[in-house]
Parts: C-alpha cells; structure tokens; sequence
C-alpha cells in the first residue's frame, strides 16, 4: 500500500484527496484551518491533521522518508516551497509542490522536486483542447 501526505485542503488538496482514496492508499491531509479539519475527519477516511506544514516537528513525526509521495498544494507557496525542500531533504522518494511561477518552479527542479504551475498547468490543457480536438474528445469520451 502506498503512503502519500497532502499539505493542504484547499480545492487542489480535496480533489487530489478524492482521487486517491480510491486508489487504496494510505493518506495523511494536513491543513492549519482546524474548521476544514474537522469536516474531512468526519467524512474521509485519511487520517486529518491539523497543523503548520511548515513545523519541522510535525514534519519530523510524519516520517517523510517513508512516504511514497509528498503533495504541498496549499494556498502558500512559501509553505509549499519549504515543505517541499524539507521532505526532500528527509529523504521523500517524490515531492511535489505547487507554485505560483514558473522562476520558482525551475528553482525546486533544480533541487529535484517536481513542480506544477497550476495557472500555467490549466492554460496548457485548455490550449491543447483547442489545437487537438479530436485527440481531446478521444481522450475524454462525452
């Protein structure tokens, strides 16, 4: 069973939560926000931690170095940038980040941390739908 960590319960962490569940993983959802904390601990089967993705001892207690996947999603991307850079160096087999910039995710590539411009990530598949239709609508049966 693969472990993955979620920092973030944002829209992109919910949706990644809901995807992952399915999948028969065992997760960890970690938000400041303790009001989003408890309406997920009450309808999902991850465990739910409320806290500050940015605390080494939090990081520390997750045992980074065991997880599969590290997902930063939150809305900072001064968290996720050192929430990433944390995980990575507590030895986190993939880590994720999102960020706002292309000049930042070129600087945690560089650090071998994956990156996704959400903004830049969205324009690109809506500007693929547009140059390939047919491709699209065959990757996406209506």
């Amino acid at each position: 069973m693969g472990k993955v960590v979620i920092f973030g319960a944002g829209n992109v962490g919910r949706t990644l939560l809901e995807i992952l569940e399915q999948r028969k993983l065992k997760i960890w959802i970690i938000d400041e926000r303790r009001d989003v904390c408890n309406e997920l601990a009450s309808q999902k089967s991850a465990t739910v931690i409320h806290g500050d993705a940015t605390d080494p001892s939090l990081l520390d207690e997750l045992d980074l170095a065991e997880m599969d996947y590290i997902f930063a999603v939150s809305g900072s991307e001064e968290a996720n940038f050192l929430t990433g850079v944390y995980a990575k160096q507590a030895g986190a087999k993939k880590v994720i980040c999102k960020v706002d910039s292309l000049k930042h995710s070129k600087l945690l590539e560089k650090l071998g941390i994956e990156s996704v411009v959400f903004e830049f990530t969205l324009a690109s598949e809506l500007a693929n739908r547009v140059a390939s239709p047919a491709i699209h609508k065959l990757l996406n049966p209506a």
